[in-house]
This record gives C-alpha cells, sequence and structure tokens, in this order.
C-alpha cells in the first residue's frame, strides 16, 4: 500500500493548538552519565552548521530537512537529531524515513492520538524497529542540568526535546505565535495548550541562548533563519526532558 496514501488518509493530523501530551516518566529510562574527565567547553556550538559543512562536503549541497510533511513532530525531530548526530560524530549521511517511523507509531498506538505524538512512544518504536531506524539506545539528560547538556552539544550529539505552547500572561495571546514574531521561546505560568517536539542542536554563551532546530521547519521570526529559534538558558530547567540517542560505536 502506498506509504503516501496511508499517512494522509489514516494518521496524519494538520498541526493545531490543542492536541499532544507530556510523556509520562518510565522506569526503563536510562539517565544519562557524563565519561570521566573534563571538556573544555567552547563558547558557542551548533551541530546544525557543523552537520551542515559535513554534509555539504559529502554531498556538495547544504543540509536543509525539506518543507513537507514528514509525519508528526516526534518522528521529525528523531530524523534531525539521528541525522545531525551521525554527521558530527562520523561524518556519515544517513536516510531515515520519518513517514515510516510516524506510520509505525500511529499503527502501534492507534487508540491514543496524543500517546502517538509523544516524544518517548517515537524513542521505543525507534528501538523496537532498530532494523527500520537502526540506533542502540536512548538515554535521558539530568532534568534542567544545562552544564551537562552543553558538554554532549560541545560532542557532536544533538538532542530530541520539547517545549508546551502556553498563554502570554495578558492571556491575548500564546507562545506559538510569540516564537514565531520574536524568534525566542519563553515559559510563563499559564495554562499549557499543547507540547511540541524539537531538537537542541547548540548553544553561545555569548547571547545565553540555545539553539534549537525546529521539526516542522518553519520560519522563525524576522532575526532569525528558517527552521531556527531560541530559547535563553534561564528557560532551559523549563522545556521537557532532552534525550540522547545513539549507536554501538558512540562510546559513553
Amino acid at each position: 500500500m502506498d506509504l503516501d496514501y496511508c499517512i494522509q488518509k489514516h494518521f496524519h493530523t494538520p498541526f493545531k493548538l490543542g492536541g499532544g501530551t507530556m510523556d509520562a516518566p518510565d522506569k526503563r529510562d536510562h539517565i544519562d552519565k557524563l565519561p570521566k574527565g573534563r571538556l573544555k567547553l567552547p563558547r558557542r556550538v551548533s551541530n546544525l552548521e557543523k552537520g551542515g559543512k559535513q554534509y555539504r562536503s559529502n554531498t556538495g549541497t547544504f543540509l536543509g530537512f525539506p518543507a513537507q510533511d514528514r509525519g508528526g513532530c516526534t518522528s521529525w525531530g528523531f530524523e534531525i537529531v539521528k541525522t545531525l548526530t551521525n554527521l558530527c560524530l562520523h561524518g556519515e549521511t544517513i536516510s531515515h524515513d520519518s513517514r515510516l517511523h510516524w506510520l509505525k507509531q500511529c499503527m502501534e498506538y492507534d487508540a491514543s492520538a496524543s500517546k502517538a505524538a509523544s516524544l518517548l512512544s517515537s524513542l521505543k518504536i525507534g528501538l523496537k524497529y532498530t532494523q527500520a531506524f537502526p540506533f542502540s539506545e536512548y538515554v535521558r539528560l539530568p532534568k534542567g542540568d544545562l552544564q551537562h547538556l552543553k558538554v554532549r552539544l560541545a560532542m557532536g550529539f544533538s538532542m530530541l526535546c520539547g517545549v508546551r505552547w502556553k498563554m502570554t500572561p495578558d492571556g491575548k495571546s500564546n507562545t506559538y505565535k510569540t516564537t514565531l514574531e520574536t524568534g525566542v521561546w519563553r515559559w510563563y505560568p499559564t495554562r499549557a495548550i499543547t507540547g511540541h517536539c524539537v531538537a537542541i542542536t547548540g548553544y553561545n554563551d555569548d547571547t545565553g541562548l540555545l539553539e534549537i532546530t525546529e521539526s516542522l521547519q518553519m520560519a522563525w521570526g524576522g532575526k532569525s533563519i528558517k527552521g531556527v529559534f531560541y530559547v535563553p538558558y534561564e528557560e532551559y530547567e523549563h522545556m521537557m526532558s532532552a534525550y540522547l540517542i545513539r549507536d554501538m560505536r558512540d562510546g559513553e
């Protein structure tokens, strides 16, 4: 059966505010531990930029995740993280079919759209179908530990994570709209509208901002490049748990 037909007819839901789910704690999750020894961190890291340069040297073209229907944000976010990690750590250009990944998520969790959209569901489906999406494990970074995150980014890993679109304090807008307008995501202690999967791909100590590669590849703000927005360091603790994926060659 045609894959595009399956996704469009049975499993594809157009983006709208109001969906999504938080990922429940899972006792099977492993907490990431850093290797022994200290790593001198550069002041700025962009795995999106680094991976793009490596991709260009391999293929002669610039790395770009096509702005088209690639399934759900969790499967597309998985594709971005897996692609950039392989480029930065191994110099490899890989192919990951995020549409097939999303189809398997939906088939597995057919009774619950919110579970199908879950970030953890995407990771577990990837592990279950290792022949289609080969990777050996995922590990969860310590919640809100910015230094730990920066070390992993400097090592060449990108992280699968999530943000919550919330109402602004005045109740007249929401952080989805304000992020589009400013290119910067901020957290407020207000009602959450939905969750959204993204990839953390870099940091900059001079600006105090994390680089976020958007899984749906929209144009984020007039001052930011297509498909990228930013999160202030102090807001990292309000993002959802960040996950690292790796294969057997990646070591600790």
